[in-house]
């Protein structure tokens, strides 16, 4: 590695090592957690703005051994474990299957705590069905599915025994426009119609998009849709997060500045959802006060670099 450019010369990607073949979507998620769990990872230490640097050199190829800080022994290292087990026709099956799928064919499914993956879409199918849920380590859990779900989050790691003693599933109605929504999206409408459509349902085309198509196509989805929404005079977008910037010295809180903020879209004409995505989302970002050196700043400096004639850029 030295001989090559050195540490700092070198990506690093990681290595999914499974018992069978893994959907694009879901090792897409898995690889995005991954990224999260090592936010100091050498990939990104080139960016001028990124919160580490490259290790320095000594000048002759070499870089300064590198040691991590006492903070990445708290990174998560868990080894990702995506086998689902059901019971079908009396015999065990085992594959990389989503939860959800397996607690549709079986009513017995056996899972590990590293599965990658949320479990989201199972827990709001069959949330008031009776499950009985074992751990590897003894625990026991007797209640309802959503419950159960909660509370092996505090269960030590190991497999999960999920077993369904009364299924009561819950069916999720898509709203009567989803379809035509998502043929928006997949460019089976015309762009002229598509471009007809209320803010409401641009804002939902967002998801629908991220959820349904591919990544190229999602990504020609983004920038219609942030156009259409910049058109109407909106800037906000559903992956954004809404900031509130309060000048130096205000002793404002967030909860503050929430109920305002709260009191103030009440009486505007915004739609729902963006007022909805502006109060879950809204950042309070306070001003740094000015240093030394910026008050003592009175542009001399730049004034006589302008006229000289300097290029600044």
């Amino acid at each position: 590695m030295d001989e090559h450019g050195g540490v700092s010369g070198w990506y690093f990607l990681p290595w999914v090592s499974c018992g069978g073949q893994i959907p694009w979507n879901k090792l897409y998620l898995l690889e995005q957690t991954k990224i999260a769990d090592h936010p100091n990872s050498l990939n990104k230490m080139r960016s001028k703005y990124a919160p580490l640097k490259p290790p320095p050199s000594l000048g002759d190829g070499r870089d300064v051994p590198y040691f991590p800080s006492k903070k990445s022994e708290s990174v998560s290292s868990k080894t990702v474990k995506p086998m689902v087990q059901y019971i079908q026709n009396g015999s065990i099956i085992q594959g990389i299957a989503s939860l959800t799928e397996a607690l549709a064919i079986s009513d017995c499914v056996a899972w590990h705590s590293y599965y990658p993956w949320s479990v989201l879409a199972a827990e709001r199918r069959w949330s008031r069905s009776k499950v009985l849920l074992i751990g590897s380590s003894g625990e026991i859990f007797n209640g309802s599915l959503r419950l159960g779900f909660r509370t092996i989050r505090q269960w030590k790691a190991g497999y999960r025994l999920l077993i369904i003693t009364d299924r009561q599933e819950h069916v999720l109605a898509r709203p009567h426009d989803y379809e035509y929504l998502l043929a928006c999206c997949r460019g089976e409408v015309d762009r002229h119609e598509a471009e007809e459509l209320l803010v409401a349902d641009l804002w939902r085309m967002w998801g629908i998009s991220e959820r349904e198509c591919s990544m190229s196509i999602h990504a020609k989805n983004k920038k219609f849709i942030a156009r259409q929404l910049q058109w109407r005079g909106i800037t906000l977008r559903p992956d954004s997060r809404f900031k509130v910037k309060l000048p130096v010295g205000c002793n404002a809180t967030k909860d503050d500045v929430v109920k305002v903020l709260r009191a103030t879209l009440t009486k505007s004409y915004l739609p729902l959802c963006i007022c909805d995505h502006m109060l879950e989302t809204v950042q309070v970002v306070t001003y740094a006060s000015d240093t030394l050196a910026e008050l003592l700043d009175n542009g001399r400096s730049w004034s006589s670099r302008i006229n000289d004639g300097e290029v600044i850029d």
